[in-house]
């Protein structure tokens, strides 16, 4: 049966695979088992699922960094305001 696989490893993308065997939790390719679910990596069930997947992982990804860029803008505007009467 053909399954997509959403990978992150390096750059985001999506193999599709041939699945021999499934469980709950793993698949079977090419005589391996493979966790359907891990860190780097997700089997779906289809193109459109893998590719949701994907867009939302990297929406996390471009969510956290505008945080963690509004959290250094706002440090570096507090050093800036900084006097030798503060200390």
């Amino acid at each position: 049966m053909i399954k997509y696989k959403a990978e992150m490893y390096y750059e985001p993308k999506i193999k599709k695979i041939e699945v021999e065997r499934e469980t709950a939790c793993f698949v079977w390719i090419q005589g391996r088992k493979e966790s359907k679910y891990s860190e780097y990596s997700r089997i779906h069930e289809s193109f459109s699922d893998t590719k949701n997947y994907l867009i939302c992982k990297i929406q996390d990804k471009i969510d956290y960094h505008e945080c963690e860029a509004e959290s250094l803008k706002q440090q570096r505007q507090k050093i800036e305001k900084l006097t030798p009467e503060d200390l």
